[in-house]
């Protein structure tokens, strides 16, 4: 089994690459369990379940900076907008392949602020809903 740190992700936002600005980043899947237990049924007195439809979001820590082109640039005007972008992520700033699968769909920025406290790192907590479905490329 290969497991690694966290050190080089790529976090890509409307063909921005946001990974250098990134300290966290989040994708989410979910789907709806749909409750399948009929009369009669011989599960042993436990609920049968199926997977109905599927969601999917992605949440990002960023450390903010107001240059053109930096972080407040290129999701202030996503979220103001309500535009639906292309959100991709890989483990590793490397090629895509097996061990470094790209994820990517399109997302909607549900939220994002602008602020923090007196002597604290500038940060932009970003929430990314899905607008489709999310792909998995190797």
């Amino acid at each position: 089994m290969a497991v690694f740190a966290v050190t080089d992700a790529s976090v890509v936002l409307n063909s921005v690459d946001l990974s250098a600005y990134c300290k966290s980043v989040n994708i989410s899947i979910e789907g709806n369990d749909l409750d399948t237990t009929g009369f009669g049924t011989t599960n042993a007195a436990f609920h049968t379940r199926i997977i109905g439809l599927k969601d999917w979001s992605a949440e990002l820590e960023l450390v903010d900076d107001f240059a053109a082109g930096a972080v407040d640039a290129t999701v202030a005007p996503l979220a103001i907008a309500g535009t639906a972008v292309t959100l991709t992520v890989k483990p590793t700033s490397s090629a895509v392949g097996a061990t470094n699968p790209r994820y990517f769909g399109s997302v909607l920025v549900t939220s994002a602020n602008v602020g923090g406290g007196v002597g604290e790192l500038a940060m932009k907590k970003v929430s990314l809903t899905s607008a489709g479905p999310l792909t998995r490329a190797t």
